[in-house]
């Protein structure tokens, strides 16, 4: 991992549960990336319109991303966090990026990224942050996590019950090592667009899952509904992403358009 990871400037903004100093810093973190493709037409009526488009993939798809973490030192406190983020680029950009050479180029110089449609996280101060600085649709539940080296099971409960909204399990065979790339975010926070670019410092482990299914419960819930609708009852990941050791910086949103 690189030393100077976190030699970084930083500045301070207040939400309502306390000042935050960003970038916001994850220093010891297990993460697990769970890649989908879903129907663009279906994806389409989950972003703000006229502001972003979805990916397009071969078929008529758009890559969707189930990301699961664990946070167990940041400097807003230890939390876990679920992310369901689909890839889409801005209207600033007249076409359609390269999927494959935009993610060579470095995060403030792509035109894609993902746009997140739910965020649950299990502490008020994560959720705040969240939704206050970047507009990002967080809630607050109970996420049980377990990560292993070949196996992996996490769950995001209904808020105040023991119902799983959404259950991810299965395990998987070798595969490469290969460094994470940086990701890129797009949100609304006050009827403005804003472009987040995350840091990752971490090598992280491109598997095959091997009998890894996600199950969407029965509930109302919105997650549970959008997740149903986009069709991932029942889905298994095209691959995952696990990464033990992860670090990360989430830094402050720049305005688009």
């Amino acid at each position: 991992m690189t030393p100077s990871f976190f030699d970084v400037p930083r500045t301070t903004a207040t939400t309502t549960e306390g000042d935050v100093t960003l970038p916001i810093f994850y220093f010891d973190v297990s993460a697990l990336l769970a890649v989908f493709s879903v129907h663009t037409v279906d994806v389409e009526a989950q972003l703000f319109a006229a502001e972003l488009r979805p990916m397009r993939l071969p078929g008529g798809r758009t890559p969707l991303v189930l990301a699961w973490f664990e946070y167990r030192a940041t400097t807003i406190g230890s939390y876990n966090e679920v992310a369901v983020a689909v890839g889409c680029y801005h209207r600033t950009e007249r076409r359609q990026p390269s999927v494959l050479i935009d993610a060579l180029l470095p995060a403030v110089r792509r035109g894609g990224g993902f746009h997140v449609l739910d965020l649950p996280v299990t502490t008020p101060a994560a959720c705040a942050a969240g939704r206050e600085l970047w507009g990002y649709p967080k809630f607050v539940t109970e996420i049980p996590l377990s990560f292993g080296r070949a196996r992996f099971e996490g769950a995001v409960l209904e808020p105040g019950t023991a119902s799983p909204l959404v259950r991810l399990a299965g395990g998987w065979g070798a595969g490469p090592v290969v460094p994470a790339f940086d990701w890129v975010l797009f949100s609304r926070r006050q009827e403005r667009s804003l472009k987040t670019t995350v840091d990752i410092d971490a090598r992280m482990r491109t598997l095959r899952p091997r009998h890894m299914k996600l199950q969407v419960g029965a509930s109302e819930h919105p997650m549970a509904q959008r997740l149903r609708r986009l069709g991932l009852h029942g889905a298994s990941p095209l691959l995952v992403q696990q990464a033990l050791s992860f670090r990360s910086r989430l830094n402050r949103g720049s305005e688009l358009g």
